[in-house]
């Protein structure tokens, strides 16, 4: 006969042997044994290509635990805190962090498996930069200046640059953009949203073209008696920079 277990505990064991027509009963000594407790099976896994969308994000996965599990961010925890630091909650975030979470968990074991311990770094990237503008080019008769307006940001210091300031200049007021002319050309317009604590940096460009425009003009002559005088034709114009020669 086999005396049998199933759980881990300390144990003590005797047998009792009965007799019969030649044998008295007897039993036998009390021996001791133990069944250790097994190693906890728990696995805890930290989530990969995590990104910043504005809810709250669980950080990791928990598999085949024995005992309630407990967690922390950023504190280590031990037989000896895991109650009163701990949170059986699965640990989840909003904010995007590179760097990364350290997500300490314990699980406290049961009456046949041992408690475990054990940390897993896990990242929240930053979510790719939102940057829109109206429009993908611009136009004006020079010397009259162009605009754009930005319609949608991540929220970021916004900069723009021209990229050559010898044929236009570039100014940023509010949302709109204004580039000013100083030759008839075309000029490339850089816009850049830098990088804040949820989202990437992200630049776009846009063409602003500036062409020849028509010179408005009047001319106006000498209406009169003959007089034997040279009269001339007099010639203005209102077109800003126009030149008559």
């Amino acid at each position: 006969t086999t005396a049998t277990t199933l759980n881990a505990g300390e144990y003590y064991m005797y047998a009792v042997i009965a007799g019969d027509t030649n044998y008295n009963d007897c039993t036998t000594s009390t021996t001791a044994f133990t069944i250790l407790k097994a190693n906890n099976t728990v696995v805890v896994t930290g989530k990969t290509e995590l990104k910043y969308t504005g809810l709250s994000q669980e950080l990791v996965t928990v598999a085949n635990a024995q005992g309630e599990m407990y967690f922390a961010i950023g504190t280590e925890l031990t037989k000896d805190n895991y109650n009163s630091v701990g949170n059986t909650a699965i640990p989840a975030e909003t904010n995007a962090n590179i760097d990364g979470y350290w997500v300490y968990w314990y699980c406290v074991g049961n009456n046949n498996y041992d408690a475990k311990s054990g940390n897993v770094k896990v990242t929240i990237d930053k979510a790719d930069g939102i940057l829109e503008l109206s429009a993908n080019s611009v136009s004006a008769e020079y010397p009259n200046t162009a605009s754009n307006t930005i319609t949608k940001s991540h929220g970021g210091l916004i900069e723009v640059k021209s990229s050559n300031n010898e044929i236009a200049t570039v100014t940023l007021t509010g949302s709109v953009i204004t580039i000013t002319p100083l030759q008839q050309n075309e000029v490339e317009i850089s816009v850049t949203c830098n990088e804040t604590e949820n989202y990437k940096a992200k630049t776009i460009t846009f063409t602003a073209k500036f062409t020849v425009g028509e010179i408005s003009y009047s001319a106006s002559s000498y209406t009169g008696i003959y007089d034997e005088n040279a009269h001339g034709i007099t010639v203005t114009s209102s077109t800003e920079g126009a030149q008559i020669s």
